[in-house]
């Protein structure tokens, strides 16, 4: 097992981060963990994410002055020059340890790419957004051009369609990348408790392009028609406030519950009928599998990569721009027998993958 150092893009528990601590946890816990080298950035605030990897026994994860680039090109200028202290100190790590292999995550991380060059070891560069619906990515194309140029440069994509969107923008930069669909956390619960409402759910970050707005618009509309309904929220992100407020504004704080950062992800499940997942773009949607694997009825996005191993008789798929459909797909899910049949056959479908079989071996032989 060669000795790889991790570049983590924040101190929080989302989706790249927990996919990264799957990555340590089933590559390198169990008599490989002096093998696995973590860095985060520095924060005000404790650090989730190191607490995570104190859980799991790793202790080597240290932190570092940097940020990931975005926003515009000015900005992303002056986060390179600002990165520079953590990046030399990098260098002069992978040097001392004796790295072998560099992994970053998420495609806005720019600082792995970086000691890659400098030290000329292999990269791994995870990306998990998609290039399109974010307004950075037309800003820094320069900037993907002159890093994807490295030979050593592996880009791991989580789906076909997140491949292709990137290809199409910068077409011949990705001669050496691969497809790992992400692994799907293991969700224990019981049967489903007798609640008498209908339940729908939204887990992940509560962001504006996760366009959970629209969810609460669809949900206040729903309750003229439908009383017996609920709205459970997991999650934190720089839209909490504003998704508060208007809650408040539409009185709906005794239907709509706000439950913070979910680390235990069984409990939110076993409490939903129904999961939603409203975001105006996302490059897989592992949440929504993992929703299925729980045994729940799923309504999504269509712009989403899930496109590839799922259909309209596993899940509802909706148009993100559109309250109505959003609000027709709900109201379709009020149907027990329905909604019940539709929950049966998307479980089926996930089964058949091995999705953490995969990962798993996809992720060993990187390493090896």
């Amino acid at each position: 097992m060669k000795k790889v150092l991790f570049i983590n893009h924040s101190r929080n528990v989302a989706g790249a981060e927990t996919i990264m601590l799957q990555i340590i946890n089933n590559v390198f816990v169990g008599g490989n963990e002096k093998k696995a080298f973590i860095v985060e950035p520095t924060g005000k605030e404790s650090s989730l994410f190191k607490k995570k990897l104190y859980d799991l026994g790793i202790t080597q994860c240290f932190s570092l002055p940097y940020k990931c680039w975005g926003g515009s090109f000015l900005r992303s200028i002056i986060v390179l020059f600002f990165n520079l202290y953590a990046v030399l100190t990098l260098v002069y790590r992978v040097k001392k340890e004796r790295i072998d292999i560099i992994y970053s995550n998420t495609s806005i991380n720019c600082i792995g790419i970086m000691v890659a060059i400098l030290t000329r070891k292999p990269h791994i560069w995870h990306f998990h957004e998609t290039i399109y619906g974010y307004g950075w990515t037309k800003y820094l194309n320069i900037l993907y051009l002159i890093f994807l140029r490295y030979k050593k440069n592996t880009v791991i994509f989580i789906s076909e369609s997140q491949k292709i969107g990137w290809q199409t923008k910068l077409p011949k930069s990705f001669s050496n990348s691969k497809i790992i669909y992400n692994t799907i956390k293991e969700i224990n619960i019981t049967d489903n408790p007798s609640h008498g409402d209908v339940v729908f759910g939204y887990l992940g970050s509560i962001l504006k392009e996760k366009n959970i707005v629209l969810l609460v618009n669809a949900f206040h509309e729903l309750r003229y028609t439908h009383s017996n309904i609920k709205l459970i929220i997991g999650g934190t992100g720089t839209d909490e406030y504003k998704l508060k407020e208007l809650i408040k504004r539409y009185s709906l704080e005794s239907s709509i519950k706000m439950i913070g950062y979910v680390s235990d992800v069984s409990p939110f499940y076993e409490n939903i009928d129904v999961f939603v997942l409203p975001s105006l773009i996302e490059s897989w949607g592992l949440v929504a599998l993992e929703a299925m694997s729980a045994g729940k009825a799923v309504i999504m996005t269509n712009n989403s990569g899930l496109h590839e191993i799922l259909g309209n008789e596993e899940c509802i798929f909706f148009d993100p721009m559109s309250k109505q459909e959003l609000l027709d797909a709900m109201k379709m899910l009020m149907d027990e027998k329905y909604r019940k049949a539709l929950a049966i056959r998307g479980y089926r479908k996930v089964s058949q993958y091995n999705f953490n079989v995969e990962f798993d071996k996809s992720f060993k032989i990187l390493f090896n």
